[in-house]
């Protein structure tokens, strides 16, 4: 954990959208832990609102997902933008492709990350566009994350979940570990549901947007061969049928109930 004298974002409010709830519990454990104060909204149109409704100078920087529900990032972007035209704003996307950072700042973002976040990223790039809060040298405490703990051990399978890497993302804080990893096997499990229901009725554009929406996440955990099957359902999906979609969902599924047989047999 970072000690007290390194937190690097002290007082910095971040209004961030995201429409995940893993990715929203991860940016929650990377900010706070850092000293931000972090409001969270899941719509595109919740964060404009936001801005509307508050004070000039409430918030310091926007985080924004580009694919969220009744506004995506882009739009909100503009919005906020023709509110606040100072306010950095950077985009947050699920690919790391040039064309992704250039529409972002054809929007008006001051910069882009690719998803899963990583910290160290994270906080420079916040700090970089708040020019006013100098950044400070970071201690050994707030460097490198160390070795994770050894009874992740059989949760450290890239081809099922590699714990390890939530856990290097989470300061090695065993309870968040858990709790996120669970969350993830959760909102997970509704997702395939979703996906099932869109391939029974053919419906591409949905498998499309519930495996991009799955994938982050499951990257975020170490699950990396299930970030693998959602991104090949959400290219399959993007130029072809629904029914591309059908053999990695099947996979899909395996790989979910092994996810969660083995973690049962670690947390109990």
């Amino acid at each position: 954990m970072t000690s007290s004298s390194a937190l690097r974002l002290t007082g910095v409010s971040v209004l961030a959208a995201e429409d995940n709830l893993l990715n929203q519990c991860l940016l929650e454990g990377l900010l706070q832990a850092e000293g931000a104060q972090l409001t969270l909204v899941s719509t595109g149109r919740e964060a404009v609102e936001r801005i509307e409704q508050a004070v000039p100078g409430t918030y310091d920087i926007v985080l924004m997902d580009m694919q969220m529900p009744e506004m995506d990032g882009y739009e909100a972007a503009r919005r906020i933008l023709a509110i606040a035209p100072t306010l950095p704003i950077v985009g947050q996307t699920a690919q790391a492709m040039n064309a992704d950072r250039d529409r972002c700042l054809a929007a008006g973002m001051c910069d882009h990350l690719t998803k899963p976040l990583d910290l160290e990223l994270l906080i420079v790039t916040l700090l970089k566009w708040l020019p006013a809060r100098a950044p400070r040298t970071p201690t050994a405490a707030a460097a490198t994350p160390a070795p994770a703990p050894s009874g992740l051990d059989p949760l450290a399978d890239p081809d099922v979940i590699d714990l390890r890497v939530l856990a290097q993302r989470l300061f090695d804080d065993p309870v968040k570990v858990q709790r996120l990893a669970r969350l993830f096997v959760d909102t997970a499990g509704q997702t395939l549901a979703e996906m099932d229901a869109a391939l029974a009725r053919a419906d591409a554009a949905t498998l499309k947007a519930l495996a991009h929406r799955m994938r982050s996440g499951a990257l975020a955990v170490g699950a990396l061969r299930y970030g693998e099957l959602c991104r090949q359902i959400e290219t399959g999906c993007a130029c072809g049928p629904a029914e591309l979609a059908r053999e990695p969902l099947a996979l899909l599924h395996a790989l979910h109930v092994e996810i969660a047989r083995r973690l049962v047999a670690l947390t109990g």
